[in-house]
């Protein structure tokens, strides 16, 4: 084997396989199933090489050589396929853009999907000298699961064995009752705490990385090679004579085949990245209010019921004195306590079923999930159905909160885009776009934004940050800098042109003003057909009366009120009115206040409307449009998601948490005797129903995937020599059918091999597109156009026939391939 010959072989292994990464999760199933396919490939691919009669002796150096060259540029150490080491991408720009293209959104991976950024962990030897002996620290990470989205993920560390100066260190992923304290492994091994910090320093240093997959490997790739092709053609000095080009040619068809089998794995990730995802763990939060006392007697006698009740006892909503009341149907059906279903899963059907439409009585659903997979399963059932989208997303700060900020720019940009389309399809013609950024980020959120919507109003959100103790807060920089202090974020209201929904609101001069109206703006409403005056509009605000929200007219008399401007000063943030803790014992200090929520919903949507957050936080968007009877989707991902959460050092209140305690009307918190002052302004007494479930992720399909060994792939398919680049060859695997077997006439399928607890309702109801009336043990009845669509899901229950026809319904979920 020639010197080039080597490089490249070498070379091409390394980034189509990327670097070893040990642990138990579905990427590293990934990369064994990749290195054999990459070995049996490869070989078929060297056999053809040395057949070939044009690469000869004299031609194969500079063959391979060609190789090397246009292959390294388009590969990092991940594996993900795009402009990586390419110094001619300057050169291009007019052949990536069409002509309604502006190229101020080229980016560098703007053809890519953003997976997530992680530590390529590997097992690692690290020797640390103190006082002339030298310990080894082997750094076991075997058990490390790989994180399944973009969450931030912390390490545990614990002592494995301990043998002649050699420590053995287990290496896991944190859970919420671990904590991460070096100080027992010093005690284990007699080794000082700041030595052992040292090594886990050492090893924690390894590089971090962003994933991506190319939407369209092959075409990328071919294109690129067409490209490097004409630039050798203009480049070179010497003429070009019929055996140059002849080589030439053979190197692009060789190049064209690796391009294939490249593009095969890499169109296999992008399928299972696309395909809709299963609904997990479902569970719905009803207030006692909502259900009757039947239902009540059924749940107060329920084995589960105990456990509700430790539950209200951790967040303070009942009292000692008030427990035996809470064994009575007819007192509990007076309380606004939020009962969770996940405790009474026997009867969670007899409870649901008191609803006759389920879906149109939900007031919000809640799903933990990366929210590219939760807008792209769910866009069939609610695209064009949402008034008003408002995110709040990560600023591209280069910090790191308990959720990624440290991103590129470049990635940046492509989490966002590829986010912002799915979810431009979710908003109604009348409907808006709201998106949350700072200096970091507007400049290209805007540019994203214009691509969709040509009705841009840009809102300047004064955070009145003017404490310099809370500069972490906002971002600000420190008194101390040569700079002027931070004191904005910036809000793009972003809607078409036309009969779009606007709610027009004024507010009083609020130091003067004699109006009872607390932090709440003054809803205008016309009186006369065409209005132009103030004296055209009546005025008023929402508030709950008999547990309805209605509209409080406001006599203004003399008052002097002023409509809302596009600079919002008045708004008053955490560093100089109230204590977040009143909103939320919040996991990030990025929390926006209600007040702010309230604006937003209360202008661009009405009562009844959804309102959705896929980059939800704390939650403050879901509390307020729960408060403003409003509906609502949320989605986050992580621990933080939970009723309660663990940081590594102390129990917080999560997303969910927070909910419920919205639920049952946001009572002052004892410890600090005071409530969400937006609970007060409108009377908020609670009530209601939301569902939470979670979805499965890109990293659950890659580990639950079932893919054979090639040689035996190939075996199966009987590919002929010369189709081995080019055919699809993962057509006869399992992927996600494992479920499913055939014996003996008999066609057997257990989901429960698959997931424990997929919610097979809300998963027809996504993958349909069709609104969920009801379900029981066996059927699920959907809306189908205004027409009432029963379909059977037990498969308990079912013939083979009926089996068969109900796999190919829910195919999507289960099989992807061309």
């Amino acid at each position: 084997m020639n010197k080039n010959e080597n490089k490249f072989y070498k070379s091409l292994e390394n980034i189509f396989l990327g670097v070893k990464v040990e642990g138990d999760s579905g990427y590293v199933n990934l990369l064994k199933i990749k290195e054999q396919y990459y070995k049996y490939v490869i070989d078929e691919f060297k056999d053809e090489v040395n057949k070939e009669e044009i690469i000869d002796d004299q031609y194969k150096e500079d063959f391979y050589n060609l190789l090397f060259s246009f292959f390294e540029k388009y590969f990092n150490e991940s594996g993900s396929v795009y402009f990586f080491k390419t110094y001619s991408w300057q050169k291009i720009y007019e052949r990536i853009y069409s002509s309604d293209k502006d190229v101020i959104l080229f980016w560098k991976t703007n053809m890519l999907y953003y997976v997530k950024s992680d530590i390529l962990f590997s097992k690692m030897d690290v020797s640390i000298n103190d006082k002339n002996v030298t310990y080894r620290f082997v750094f076991d990470v075997t058990g490390l699961q790989q994180k399944q989205n973009n969450t931030k993920q912390n390490l545990i560390y614990e002592l494995k064995s301990f043998e002649k100066n050699i420590v053995t260190l287990s290496v896991y992923n944190s859970s919420r009752n671990k904590t991460n304290n070096l100080e027992i492994i010093s005690d284990q091994t007699g080794i000082y705490e700041e030595i052992i910090q040292k090594a886990v320093k050492t090893f924690e240093s390894q590089n971090s990385v962003d994933y991506f997959l190319n939407k369209n490997a092959k075409a990328f790739l071919n294109e690129q090679l067409d490209l490097f092709i004409s630039q050798i053609l203009l480049e070179e000095k010497s003429e070009f004579n019929e055996t140059r080009l002849k080589q030439l040619k053979i190197f692009k068809e060789y190049a064209q085949k690796l391009i294939a089998f490249i593009s095969q794995f890499e169109g296999e990730l992008v399928r299972i990245w696309n395909k809709p995802k299963f609904v997990l763990n479902s569970n719905y939060v009803i207030t006692a209010n909502k259900l009757n006392t039947d239902i009540l007697k059924l749940i107060i006698n329920d084995k589960g019921y105990n456990e509700q009740l430790n539950e209200w006892d951790k967040f303070q909503f009942i009292s000692e004195g008030e427990l035996k009341n809470l064994h009575d149907p007819n007192y509990l059906i007076t309380t606004t306590l939020p009962i969770d279903t996940k405790y009474f899963k026997d009867i969670e059907i007899k409870i649901i079923n008191v609803f006759p439409l389920i879906d149109k009585m939900l007031d919000g659903r809640l799903i933990k999930s990366d929210n590219y997979q939760m807008l792209n399963t769910y866009l069939a059932k609610f695209k064009n159905k949402v008034q008003c989208v408002y995110i709040d997303p990560p600023f591209d700060t280069g910090k790191d909160f308990a959720y990624m900020d440290n991103y590129q720019d470049s990635t940046w940009l492509t989490l966002m885009k590829d986010r912002l389309d799915l979810a431009f399809q979710f908003v109604k013609d009348n409907g808006c776009f709201w998106l949350h950024l700072d200096y970091n980020a507007n400049v290209y959120g805007k540019e994203l934004l214009k691509n969709q919507y040509d009705d841009i109003t840009e809102i300047i959100y004064d955070t009145n940050a003017t404490k310099d103790e809370e500069a972490d807060v906002f971002g600000n920089k420190s008194m101390g800098n040569k700079n002027f202090q931070l004191k904005h974020q910036t809000l793009y209201y972003c809607r078409n042109k036309g009969d779009n929904l606007f709610n027009v609101l004024w507010k009083p001069n609020r130091k003067t003003t004699n109006l009872n109206i607390g932090w709440l703006d003054l809803i205008a409403r016309p009186i006369v057909e065409k209005p132009h005056k103030i004296t055209d509009y009546e005025y008023g605000i929402e508030k709950w009366e008999d547990n309805k929200l209605v509209f409080n007219k406001i006599d203004i008399g003399d008052e002097k009120i002023y409509p809302i401007g596009d600079i919002w000063s008045d708004i008053f943030s955490f560093t100089q009115s109230e204590m977040r803790v009143s909103e939320s014992f919040s996991f990030t200090s990025s929390q926006k206040p209600e007040n702010l929520m309230r604006r937003i919903i209360q202008s661009t949507t009405n009562q009844g409307d959804i309102v959705m957050d896929f980059f939800s936080g704390s939650g403050t968007t879901l509390a307020v449009a729960q408060k403003l009877n409003r509906r609502w989707i949320g989605v986050e991902m992580g621990e933080h998601f939970n009723e309660f959460y663990y940081d590594g050092e102390t129990e917080k209140l999560g997303l969910l948490g927070r909910l419920k305690i919205v639920l049952n009307g946001d009572k002052k918190i004892k410890a600090f005797n005071r409530r969400p002052h937006l609970s007060t302004d409108i009377n908020w007494n609670g009530g209601g129903i939301f569902k939470y479930s979670a979805l499965e992720q890109y990293e659950d399909v890659l580990k639950n995937a079932s893919y054979s060994p090639m040689n035996k792939q190939m075996d199966i398919k009987t590919i002929e020599k010369e189709k081995i680049f080019n055919k699809y060859v993962f057509f006869a695997d399992k992927k996600l059918t494992d479920f499913v077997n055939y014996n003996k006439d008999d066609l057997q399928v257990d989901f429960s091999k698959l997931y424990k607890n997929i919610d097979m309702s809300e998963s027809l109801s996504n993958l349909l597109g069709m609104e969920l009336i009801s379900y029981d043990e066996n059927y699920v009845v959907l809306n189908d156009d205004g027409k009432v669509k029963k379909v059977k899901y037990n498969v308990d229950s079912m013939n083979n026939d009926e089996k068969i026809a109900f796999l190919n319904t829910i195919l999507p979920y289960i099989w992807w391939g061309e």
